[in-house]
C-alpha cells in the first residue's frame, strides 16, 4: 500500500510541476563548468514544494546539454544553506555566498512563469544574473580570493560588486 501512496505523490508531483525558471549562475575560475540555479514553480508559477530552490552542475567541460545534480563536496560548496517560502516568495542562502540572503519573488506573465533572485549588489537592491568565484589551490586546500557579482537594477543599469577574501 506504500508503495501505491509514493507513485501517486510522484505523480501528482509531476503532473503540478512545470519547466523551473532559471535564477542565475556561478562560474568559476577553476574550469568552464557553472552551477545554475533555478526555482521549481507550479502550474500557476507558485513555488513548488518545500526546497524549491535547486541548484546544480552544467557541465560545459563534458557537453553543452550535460547536466548533473550537486552531492557531497559540491553539495557543501555550493547548496543552499536554507529556504524560507512565504507565498510567491522564497528566502535563501548559497554556501558559496554565504554573506548574503536572495529573495526569490516568482509571478505569470503571457502564459509563462518568471522569478528573480535580488540581493544587495554594490550597496543597491539588484537582480543577480552571475556570479564569478575566483580561487586557487594548494595541494588539496582551495582558498577563494574574491567573488565578482553581477546584476542590474530595476530601472536596467548593470550593477557589479567585487567581495575580497
Amino acid at each position: 500500500m506504500k508503495k501505491y501512496f509514493w507513485l501517486l505523490f510522484i505523480i501528482s508531483f509531476l503532473a503540478n510541476a512545470i519547466e523551473p525558471v532559471q535564477l542565475f549562475i556561478v562560474q568559476r575560475s577553476k574550469n568552464k563548468n557553472e552551477v545554475r540555479y533555478e526555482l521549481r514553480v507550479d502550474e500557476n508559477c507558485m513555488p513548488l514544494g518545500k526546497e524549491p530552490v535547486h541548484g546544480y552542475w552544467q557541465d560545459l567541460e563534458k557537453g553543452l546539454n550535460v547536466r548533473t545534480e550537486m552531492e557531497g563536496l559540491d553539495f557543501l560548496a555550493y547548496g543552499i544553506t536554507y529556504q524560507k517560502i512565504n507565498g510567491d516568495t522564497v528566502k535563501f542562502k548559497v554556501k558559496a555566498i554565504k554573506d548574503r540572503e536572495y529573495s526569490v519573488k516568482s509571478f505569470k506573465k503571457n502564459d509563462s512563469c518568471f522569478a528573480e533572485a535580488t540581493t544587495r549588489i554594490g550597496g543597491k537592491n539588484a537582480v543577480l544574473k552571475k556570479a564569478y568565484i575566483f580561487s586557487v589551490e594548494k595541494f588539496i586546500k582551495i582558498k577563494v580570493k574574491y567573488i565578482n557579482l553581477e546584476g542590474f537594477l530595476p530601472d536596467g543599469t548593470i550593477v557589479q560588486e567585487r567581495i575580497n577574501y
